[in-house]
């Protein structure tokens, strides 16, 4: 049985921490990249040990699966483009911010459809991955379900509820900063450490995080 092979249409950050997550949790998946200039999709390809794609027109054949990992404001100049060039049936998983499955299916009709929100700890398998698929058949949505768990926490949600968990997924670490930014300033204006708070702070924080108490227990 052959290996399954993805390609990265669009190699930023995102769709870069996306890919090394995936990677490293399933060993087994290839991975082709491309990116416009070459310069970000051979950079992502050799860390991948996949292939850099030059030309468009010469892709593999047994390419089942296309990341899109473009900049959302790219859709409407992109999207012919990737139509053109991946047939109909070929599943796609959309990182693009805020575009729903309805503008996805209108752009790209006739192909399965997978949308992720997730955040850059994918790439430790430690992230958060908000998600809905539409068109994708059994096995490509056990698939990609299994796939996405092995990032960290995969949350398989309605549209209007991946919008509104964004909001914690996505901004978590600015919210952790503002907080022991916030702790270092109370401590600096009652006449302590603000260094020291925020030290304090962030122990406390790794304790929380390590320890065995468990959310559901409080």
């Amino acid at each position: 049985m052959s290996r399954p092979h993805v390609m990265v249409y669009g190699c930023g950050k995102m769709a870069r921490a996306f890919a090394l997550g995936l990677k490293k949790a399933n060993p087994q998946l290839r991975f082709s990249c491309w990116t416009p200039s070459g310069e970000k999709a051979r950079a992502l390809a050799l860390e991948l040990g996949g292939t850099w794609v030059q030309d468009l027109t010469l892709l593999s054949k047994d390419l089942t699966t296309v990341i899109l990992g473009f900049k959302p404001q790219g859709l409407s100049a992109a999207g012919p483009e990737v139509q053109k060039h991946f047939a109909p049936g070929t599943l796609f998983v959309s990182l693009l911010a805020a575009v729903s499955l309805q503008t996805l299916s209108e752009c790209f009709p006739g192909h399965p459809l997978v949308r992720v929100m997730p955040n850059l700890a994918v790439e430790t398998n430690q992230g958060v991955v908000l998600w809905n698929s539409v068109g994708t058949s059994q096995s490509q949505h056990q698939l990609w379900r299994e796939a996405l768990s092995s990032l960290g926490m995969a949350a398989e949600l309605s549209e209007e509820h991946i919008d509104l968990y964004t909001m914690h997924s996505g901004s978590a670490p600015a919210f952790l900063y503002q907080w022991s930014r916030d702790a270092g300033v109370f401590a600096e204006n009652n006449g302590g450490d603000a260094r020291l708070a925020v030290q304090i702070f962030a122990q406390a924080l790794r304790g929380a995080l390590n320890s065995e108490l468990r959310f559901e227990e409080l």
